[in-house]
């Protein structure tokens, strides 16, 4: 068994070199000096026939989609042929340059710059940081490519400090060495190098190599994230019946340093800006299980399953989808989930979170910010009412074939007929998939509630499910008191629309009778006599005396209830046994 298994590896090392041989470019990175915010960059290379060649800087990154001009922070670049002569290099924009006499061009160098966080306004994990002691990078922040050369495949090596090791997602060849079939997967791999702070944490699981890259300027527990890791794995994987890749890197930077935070997904790793977990015990609900769910989930959506748009990239040009909001909504949905069904968030947690979406302003028009990702990047309302709409949907479709279809149905059909089968789809044809996959027409749904800015009925949708959402108003004072210096209560602000307002009272007025209660300068019987008026109910009467200019007041009104509803969600008595079927299988349970 042994010798098999050394004769596998073998022949694994042979095709490997012979990889690397067959790469005709050959990207070397070098970090001479850290603290000098740069690297070295130099593209080794071969068989250009073109008489003048032209070098491009990715003007935006997948994933992100967000024009970011990443030639910007590229300087000194170079050109030479086999004799190291210089050839003639001209700059023509932010991201691109021209080479003359190109055939007998060998050799590119550049400089390429670290990204400040504050010159974008864009997530940290688009960029690239580099420390005293650590080098994270996207590859559009460091490698470039040549026109009508983005399918050549590459090698790649790394020159770096003593003690400093480097991971990404590409094939590795040898400790510094790794392996890019085209240009495409090259810069779709994130770079994580550095010296003893960077720890690593491995698993396996169904027989895939797992690595969790931590890089920390504090000691972080990593227990917890890699349980809850593991559970969310198991059931994606399992949800999709495949696992497509052979090894996989989740590439952890945890600061508390950063303006910003966020992911960034990748087809067989994922980048991670956050601040470091503090408590081991609140993080099943937490923000890092949630965001590991979906950034997994997105190695399907969009990564296999995609549209025409990204079948061949154009980094120079920005990508413009109107689904977003299926990429990036229903993988929100499904890392929710994912939590949910694995049993690491309760479900209470996922109606609670619709709920508050639900209150917020969900009438964004999801197509319009779709197509408008590039000028402003991916907009908030993709995750937020996107995850909505996508539950919604789920809901709708059980509810229009008795369970029998759901989105879990559409979801497994797009990675059947387009994921597995490596094809892309039809931007202008998602909502009509969706009635292949399930036989059940959303296009007024999507007009009404995606494209449209209709209010969504959220409390027919959670009635469908089983569950009762029930409206209550609080009541609105709109007053704030204070204690003036001679410790007698007054009048600090009056809010609009509120009972303070509806009770006439003004900016100044000191408060002489709260009530049936005379009010002196006893702190205590102040608190609790304002307490009292503060407990009264929606439509009762209240009454206050007020001392304005030296003249006595009486004022009296009726508590008024404010704009904002709470709203309580719970399992509704009579609900009928289709609409608890829906309700418990949306959450796996029976």
């Amino acid at each position: 068994m042994k010798t098999h298994l050394l004769l596998f590896g073998f022949l694994f090392f042979c095709i490997d070199v012979v990889r690397c041989q067959d790469a005709q470019f050959h990207y070397t990175v070098e970090v001479r000096n850290p603290r000098s915010d740069k690297a070295h960059v130099t593209l080794d290379l071969s068989n250009i026939s073109e008489k003048t060649a032209t070098f491009y800087m990715p003007a935006w990154s997948p994933g992100n989609y967000e024009m970011c001009q990443f030639g910007k922070w590229i300087d000194s670049l170079k050109a030479f042929d086999s004799a190291a002569t210089p050839l003639t290099v001209k700059r023509i924009g932010a991201n691109e340059w021209t080479i003359s006499n190109a055939r007998n061009l060998r050799k590119i160098t550049y400089i390429a710059h670290d990204i400040p966080e504050d010159s974008l306004d864009t997530l940290p994990t688009t960029l690239s940081e580099m420390g005293d002691d650590f080098y994270f990078f996207n590859g559009p922040a460091v490698f470039g490519y040549l026109k009508n050369h983005k399918n050549q495949p590459y090698a790649i090596s790394y020159s770096l400090p003593p003690d400093w090791l480097v991971w990404c997602g590409l094939d590795q060849q040898e400790p510094f060495s790794f392996f890019a079939e085209n240009y495409d997967r090259l810069i779709d791999s994130p770079v994580l190098a550095g010296g003893p702070r960077i720890k690593t944490f491995d698993f396996e699981l169904n027989k895939t190599l797992y690595t969790m890259v931590v890089n920390s300027e504090s000691k972080v527990a990593m227990d917890s994230i890699i349980e809850f890791t593991k559970q969310c794995i198991n059931y994606q994987t399992g949800f999709f019946g495949e696992t497509p890749f052979k090894r996989y890197y989740f590439l952890l930077n945890f600061s508390t340093n950063n303006s910003r935070y966020g992911a960034l997904e990748h087809l067989n790793s994922s980048a991670y800006f956050l601040p470091p977990p503090t408590r081991q015990a609140s993080l099943r609900s937490s923000f890092y299980t949630r965001v590991i769910a979906h950034e997994f989930f997105h190695v399907w959506n969009p990564k296999l399953i995609y549209p025409s748009e990204f079948a061949d990239f154009d980094y120079q040009d920005s990508v413009r989808i109107k689904s977003m909001w299926f990429i990036e909504g229903v993988t929100e949905y499904y890392a929710k989930l994912t939590l949910v069904r694995s049993g690491i968030m309760a479900p209470s947690q996922l109606y609670e979170d619709m709920k508050n979406i639900a209150l917020s302003d969900t009438r964004d028009d999801l197509e319009y910010l779709s197509l408008r990702a590039a000028e402003v990047g991916v907009a908030n309302s993709m995750y937020t009412k996107g995850a909505l709409i996508a539950y919604f949907m789920d809901i709708e479709c059980r509810d229009k074939t008795n369970n029998k279809k759901t989105l879990d149905d559409v979801v497994l059909y797009f990675n059947k007929e387009f994921g597995q089968k490596k094809k892309a789809y039809n931007d202008e044809k998602v909502i009509k998939i969706f009635k292949e996959a399930t036989g059940v027409d959303f296009k007024s749904f999507y007009k009404k509630y995606v494209r449209g800015k209709e209010p969504i009925p959220v409390s027919t949708y959670f009635e469908k499910t089983g569950l009762s959402y029930e409206y209550s108003y609080p009541p609105y004072y709109g007053w704030y008191f204070d204690i003036d210096d001679n410790g007698r209560l007054f009048v600090a602000t009056v809010s609009e629309n509120s009972t303070a307002s509806a009770l006439g009272l003004k900016t100044g007025d000191i408060v002489k009778e709260l009530s049936q209660f005379k009010i002196n300068t006893d702190l205590e019987e102040i608190r609790r006599y304002v307490q009292d008026a503060e407990n009264l109910k929606v439509g009762e009467d209240i009454r206050m005396v007020v001392d304005r200019g030296g003249s006595l007041l009486e004022l009296n009104a009726k508590v008024k209830s404010g704009r904002q509803p709470n709203v309580i969600i719970k399992e509704n008595l009579n609900a009928t046994a289709k609409q608890i079927l829906i309700g418990k299988s949306i959450i796996g349970t029976k």
